[in-house]
């Protein structure tokens, strides 16, 4: 999305906010949804750390709390920052295990406690740079119709 002159300024757009995951979000729906999603952009686990970087730093809005949106003492928006410590500090086994692996039962996943910072931090950085995509993750579809496939003779 190209800014404005204000904006280039600044280097973010004040306007242009995303929330940060909740627990309430954490459902074992919402992480499967995430790890396939990241699954289908096929990236290598030597290189999701970087692709996570890449939208942190392409990123040009603001993340808060949606749980303390308003701080108290100034009345102002409550901005956090996402910080990749807790990306930079996982194991390469939990990035193959977390999302170079499809995720087939999404009503199944477990998140260890140690893991779930990560997947929060992942999903906020996600939903920022995917906002469209993401409103469809606490989503489970009704079917699984595909679309018909096409045969030699439809062509």
């Amino acid at each position: 999305m190209p800014l404005c002159l204000n904006c280039q300024y600044l280097g973010y757009c004040p306007k242009r906010l995303s929330p940060v995951v909740t627990d309430e979000e954490m459902t074992p729906i919402f992480i499967g949804n995430v790890r396939n999603f990241v699954y289908a952009k096929r990236i290598p686990e030597s290189r999701l750390i970087d692709f996570f970087a890449d939208l942190v730093r392409d990123y040009s809005g603001r993340f808060f709390d949606p749980v303390h949106v308003i701080d108290p003492c100034t009345g102002m928006l409550r901005e956090v920052e996402v910080s990749l410590d807790a990306l930079e500090d996982a194991p390469r086994e939990w990035w193959r295990d977390a999302f170079c692996r499809p995720c087939l039962d999404v009503t199944k996943v477990r998140v260890r406690t140690e893991a779930r910072e990560r997947y929060r931090v992942a999903a906020t950085i996600l939903r920022a740079s995917y906002p469209f995509e993401a409103s469809l993750w606490p989503v489970i579809p009704a079917n699984d119709n595909h679309a018909p496939a096409l045969s030699p003779e439809s062509i």
